[in-house]
């Protein structure tokens, strides 16, 4: 008797999500990945497989439209497969080759893209802590024993973990705004001519990206300019501050960099930070490339001060070698990790069960 529709497609199912299709796929992963980390540490080949653009779009594109002609029979499609593992391994850049350098990434820690893998399986998503439990407690561990690492006290810090440090920054410079700007979030900030956005004249683009996106404008940044060194100019700061007070401006925030992207300067924190402790500044140090100098006895003195800042930003796929993208975002005052969102969502959150509702990480970040 011929198979129905359903029939072919429950099959098709039960193909996909077998235990022996998880087996041989992995065994395939595996072994050429295995094989292919052992080529690329006897220094063999390209760094860089290069091809232009539009090329890669055409054979990307061919990939896509070449589909098995049997997707519930595994000796269909695991030789599939793995031409899928070959051209990600064939065509992309080897980070992990002796020769590789040049790019801000490093090459993360191969096992620590396991446990990469077992998440994207496992489909652990944390919007609320029902739905990733595990996923959840790890990462306020984590950001527990990183923020202690900062220096900040126990108990009175708090963070979240972000796809990426440019999210990080977004995240941590809107709870900024909505601190400066009462009732920003529900009202919108009104004459932004009003606001000031004062950065280090080297800060990444993404920190300066968000005063676009926030509403404050970016004809609103103000930049600082750096020394011979290429760090900001501490006395010009205080300077620039006391102007904007003067002409009735409110301060957003001043952004410093540990370290900048273009140099690798890092900014005087501490008198950085006393400036803005007077002038009652909210301070946020982008640390997404060189936040790793803390764990360095001979380099954290780096980023001494890094505790004194209101937030803080640190992805971990920079020299924390993990695999990317994964960054921290921390707030000294534990109360502000949920100023940057207000929103009311009970279907999803119950803040009738504040022991619950605090794990739920969608209140704290996109």
């Amino acid at each position: 008797m011929q198979e129905t529709s359903v029939q072919q497609a429950q099959k098709r199912l039960a193909s996909l999500y077998s235990s022996n299709a998880i087996g041989r796929a992995g065994n395939e992963w595996l072994g050429r990945v295995t094989e292919h980390f052992a080529t690329l540490q006897q220094r063999s080949g390209p760094v860089l497989n290069w091809h232009e653009p539009q090329a890669s779009v055409d054979d990307a594109a061919s990939l896509l439209h070449d589909r098995v002609s049997h997707p519930d029979d595994l000796e269909d499609w695991i030789p599939r497969f793995r031409q899928l593992v070959e051209q990600i391994l064939a065509r992309g850049q080897n980070l992990h080759h002796p020769r590789y350098i040049g790019h801000q990434v490093p090459a993360s820690i191969p096992i620590a893209a396991f446990f990469d893998a077992l998440g994207a399986m496992t489909n652990q998503v944390m919007a609320i802590y029902e739905m990733g439990p595990w996923s959840t407690s790890v990462e306020r561990a984590m950001i527990e024993q990183l923020g202690r690492e900062i220096g900040y006290p126990n108990g009175s810090f708090a963070g979240l973990i972000t796809n990426g440090g440019s999210l990080a920054n977004l995240t941590a410079l809107l709870t900024a705004r909505n601190v400066a700007v009462e009732n920003s979030w529900r009202d919108g900030i009104g004459d932004s001519s009003q606001l000031a956005f004062v950065v280090q004249n080297d800060v990444h683009y993404c920190v300066t990206r968000t005063a676009g996106i926030l509403g404050i404008g970016t004809n609103q940044i103000v930049k600082i300019p750096v020394d011979d060194r290429r760090k900001m100019r501490v006395d010009l700061l205080d300077e620039t501050l006391s102007q904007l007070r003067s002409s009735g401006k409110t301060v957003v925030a001043v952004a410093a960099g540990a370290c900048s992207t273009p140099i690798g300067a890092f900014d005087p924190l501490n008198d950085i930070a006393d400036v803005c402790e007077r002038h009652g500044v909210w301070l946020h140090v982008d640390a997404a490339h060189g936040g790793g100098a803390m764990m360095s006895e001979r380099h954290k003195h780096l980023v001494a001060g890094l505790n004194r800042a209101d937030s803080v930003v640190w992805d971990a796929h920079k020299m924390l070698f993990m695999p990317a993208l994964c960054a921290f975002a921390f707030y000294k005052n534990k109360a502000h990790r949920f100023v940057a969102f207000e929103q009311d969502a009970p279907y999803l959150f119950d803040p009738t069960n504040p022991g619950i509702a605090e794990y739920d990480s969608g209140t704290m970040t996109v």
